[in-house]
């Protein structure tokens, strides 16, 4: 019983990026379903303030307090609580706007985007399959947007956020995977968390906050719960397994999304997405493929 329990690292990576992409569908549900239009402070304090709160009760609990809380990268920290803010900012910011499983595809195409990047950071040639990557990715991305003559109306407007999301964290997962390397990957995690979460308060403390209205409060709360669901266990499996190993699997955000949306919200899936995110999940392989060769 207890052999067939067992799992190695990929396994244990696979099953913790399972959880996150649990967490993430149902957090994004949540937001999806508050009442009040509460500006963008206000609902990023929410999202994050369990984060370091959570780091400091797990280093209390296994006695490794002092190596989550100390750190010598503070300047990068700062950094990284700042993109942070700014990423999940475009993100939280289109959420609403788009169906779950569009914004979803759109953002999954980070994935494609930091295989090619990656490319560039270590001056590698580039292969024919990474080029057929890139373009089989950009056919996605169009495809999935559906551009069309109202180009700038609210959902068009909402889908180029959502990329330039995508693009924010490829940019930072290139950046910062030096610093995860380095130090603690639950001490990154935590300060990015306290970061975001000062930023949200200085935010707040500058503009309108909204009094929340009914039910709220307990959904901004299970909001929270879902970020810290997604984050934490990402960030166990991606410290289990390399990521090209374990990538792919992120992925499922795509048709969990799509289930939860048409469940919960009636979205109807459209064959545009549904094409678009064949592509883009097409084009992550190749790159994923290179990767853990």
């Amino acid at each position: 019983m207890t052999r067939f329990f067992s799992f190695n690292d990929k396994q244990k990576g696979i099953l913790a990026l399972f959880i996150a992409v649990l967490f993430s569908t149902a957090g994004s549900s949540c937001f999806k379903a508050l009442e009040g239009d509460y500006p963008l402070g206000q609902r990023m304090f929410f999202l994050f303030f369990m984060l370091p709160t959570f780091v400091v009760l797990l280093g209390l609990y296994n006695g490794k307090l002092k190596e989550y809380v100390g750190t010598k990268y503070t300047k990068t920290h700062i950094l990284q609580g700042i993109g942070g803010f700014i990423i999940d900012g475009f993100y939280y910011f289109s959420l609403p706007l788009l169906s779950l499983a569009k914004g979803t595809t759109l953002y999954m195409s980070y994935v494609p985007v930091m295989g090619f990047l990656s490319g560039l950071v270590n001056r590698e040639p580039y292969t024919k399959k990474q080029w057929l990557s890139v373009l089989v990715g950009f056919a996605g991305v169009v495809i999935a947007v559906h551009p069309d003559s109202s180009f700038f109306a609210g959902d068009q407007v909402a889908s180029i956020a959502m990329l330039i999301s995508a693009l924010l964290t490829a940019l930072s997962i290139l950046y910062f995977r030096q610093v995860s390397v380095a130090e603690s990957p639950w001490a990154t995690l935590g300060w990015m968390g306290f970061y975001v979460t000062l930023i949200s308060i200085g935010v707040m403390s500058v503009t309108t906050v909204i009094p929340l209205v009914n039910n709220d409060l307990w959904i901004f709360l299970a909001c929270g719960v879902g970020s810290l669901g997604w984050y934490l266990p990402l960030t166990y499996a991606y410290s289990k397994a390399p990521s090209g190993s374990i990538s792919s699997w992120g992925y499922m955000l795509i048709p969990v999304h799509a289930i939860f949306g048409w469940i919960f919200f009636q979205e109807h899936l459209e064959m545009h997405i549904v094409w678009g995110a064949a592509l883009l999940i097409c084009s992550g392989l190749l790159i994923l493929e290179k990767d853990e060769g």
